[in-house]
Parts: C-alpha cells; structure tokens; sequence
C-alpha cells in the first residue's frame, strides 16, 4: 500500500535534487551553528537544565506517587510513550519507583487486554468486518510465540502490541508473561538511569544503562530469530 507513496516521494527528489541538497545542506549548517552557540553558552545551558529539573523534580513529589500511578496506568492506553514514566518515576528514588512502575504497570497492560479483548473486541470485530476483513485468530500452541514477536517488533507503540494481542485473544497468561517479560528489567534499568539525572549519582546511571543494553541485545537476538515481519 505504501510503494506507490514510496514511489512518487523518490520520484520528487529525483526531479529536485539539487533543492533537495540546498535544503539538506541547509540543515547541517543549523545544527552545526547550534551546536557552536550551545557551547559558547555551556554554563548557562547547564544552569537552566539544572533549575528545570529542579523545578520538574518538585512538581512530581508534589503530585505524589498515587497520581504518578493513576497517570502511569491510563496515559498508555492513549497512546502515551510508557518510557516516559520510566525516567521520570527515578525522582523517588529507585527504591520506591521500581514497584510503583511495577505495579502501573501491570494494571496498564489488564486494562488495554480488557478493552481489545472483551470491551470493545465485538465494536471492533464488526467495524473490520464492514472493511472486508476479520480479526486473525492464533493457531493453538502458537499464543506465545505471537505474542513474543507482536512485542519485539520494531517501531510499534507499546499501547498497540497491548491491543493487537488483545485483539487475537492470545490467553491473558502468556500476554502478561512476555509483556512483563521484557517490560520489567527495561523499567528497571531505564528507573536507575532516571534516577541518576535527578540525584546526580554516577553509579545509577552505569547499572542503568547496563541492564538497557543486556534487554536490547536479547531483544535482537530474538529479532534475528524470529522475523516480527512475519
């Protein structure tokens, strides 16, 4: 569906090539002189990124962590980025934010399950089936292997893989297994490297960025074996 777009987007930038180089050209330069003003003005930068963290760091403890949970189990399943809550959840230290973004969630993932699966699923079933199509159904003894790809695949929203497999009723134990499966030790790491920036401690941030990479590489190892194309 998209190679007709593909296409013809190939096609303008054959005909306007040389605007398309003034354009790209154009563009280095801005980085590159914004890149030179931010370091002539380093010490101002760092200043303001400080107080703004200050100022965010606050504005969370303020709102306290049965909020920061409410937000966390909800915002997803409109299709908020859920690493944004992994960062920012290291401003009450790692002790208490790793549970806490436990907890939200596995209530994030039940309640997007629920809508896919049993809420919505027969709103949804007949909207497709206007469109001509139906909602695939997994083969038995293929749910986990389903819903390990639908959650290693590449650029697809955490809010989306929760619905797809909603949508094909793969069984809510093997959804909740490979979703926190990989979820779990991804917040973690990504709470530690949180926590860092807002404590300033070193040692946070190395953990963190350790445990980031092991769940990337095993991601990839399973991107290499099984194909999320499929």
């Amino acid at each position: 569906m998209l190679d007709p777009w593909r296409g013809a987007f190939a096609a303008v930038l054959r005909r306007y090539r040389w605007l398309t180089a003034v354009v790209v050209l154009l563009g280095l330069a801005g980085a590159v002189w914004g890149v030179v003003v931010l370091w002539e003005h380093r010490e101002l930068v760092l200043e303001t990124a400080v107080e703004m963290r200050e100022l965010f760091a606050g504005w969370l403890q303020r709102a306290g962590k049965g909020w920061f949970f409410v937000a966390f189990a909800v915002a997803p399943l409109f299709f908020m980025p859920v690493s944004i809550f992994y960062l920012t959840a290291g401003v009450y230290g790692y002790e208490w934010a790793i549970p806490l973004v436990w907890g939200a969630l596995a209530v994030n993932v039940t309640l997007a399950y629920w809508i896919s699966a049993h809420g919505f699923h027969p709103v949804i079933e007949r909207l497709v089936g206007r469109w001509g199509y139906r909602i695939p159904r997994v083969p038995p003894g293929e749910e986990l292997k389903v819903a390990l790809i639908v959650r290693i695949a590449p650029a697809l929203p955490f809010s989306i893989q929760s619905y797809l497999l909603g949508l094909a009723r793969i069984p809510f134990r093997s959804y909740m297994a490979v979703s926190l499966g990989f979820q779990a030790p991804m917040a973690a790491g990504m709470i530690l490297l949180g926590d860092s920036l807002f404590r300033g401690r070193v040692g946070l941030a190395i953990a963190g960025v350790c445990v980031i990479v092991i769940v990337v590489l095993i991601i990839q190892i399973l991107r290499n074996r099984y194909d999320p194309k499929s």
